[in-house]
């Protein structure tokens, strides 16, 4: 299931689905399955790319209500059974933004990573409200290794158009002066969120 619905983005999820036994390649706002139909529905670092993230609930702007009520929570827990498990994981702080956010002090963040709502707090209370319970939010820390500042920024910008042009050469050139020529090492910080339906 794809939380960005955009063409490209099916035509990417279209060719993981070719190598599946069973796929049904579906837009995270229109879920083809009958109310109450899995025991489970999962998230997996998806609700970066659901469009228009930031909308504003009830006249206060809260990403994470806006996120749950207007794409997650309609769609997840009219497909998820009473006492099913609601489960996502959101990052708080993608090993590239401190990075990006150093090259290029003017680059603004997206809401998802520097709201007020990201703490386990908030989470908790904006699910309690939409009728989960059993809430658990978990933070966790991890770090990932990579050859070469050079080939990383590479990489990354393939997918991230930051990292394509002058803000990419300053990362690396951060990267390399703090961590040298050969392998770099990065932290991400993500939450991992779980909650049952009333």
């Amino acid at each position: 299931m794809e939380g960005d619905c955009s063409d490209r983005r099916r035509a990417g999820a279209s060719l993981k689905a070719e190598r599946t036994e069973q796929a049904n390649l579906s837009c995270s706002q229109a879920i083809p399955f009958a109310d109450s139909t899995f025991s489970h529905v999962f998230t997996n670092f998806g609700v970066q790319l659901f469009p228009d993230p930031d909308l504003a609930v009830s006249g206060t702007f809260s990403p994470l209500a806006s996120l749950l009520s207007l794409t997650l929570y309609p769609e997840s827990s009219r497909v998820l059974r009473s006492g099913g498990t609601l489960g996502f994981t959101s990052w708080t702080s993608p090993g590239w933004l401190p990075l990006v956010q150093r090259a290029d002090p003017s680059y603004v963040p997206p809401s998802l990573f520097t709201s007020t709502w990201a703490t386990p707090s908030a989470l908790s209370s904006s699910l309690a409200s939409l009728g989960f319970h059993s809430i658990l939010v978990t933070e966790k820390r991890f770090k990932t290794k990579h050859a070469r500042a050079k080939e990383w920024v590479e990489r990354m910008g393939m997918t991230v158009p930051l990292y394509a042009g002058e803000v990419g050469q300053k990362v690396r050139e951060l990267l390399e002066k703090e961590q040298g020529m050969g392998e770099i090492t990065l932290e991400w910080v993500a939450w991992v969120v779980t909650a049952i339906k009333a």
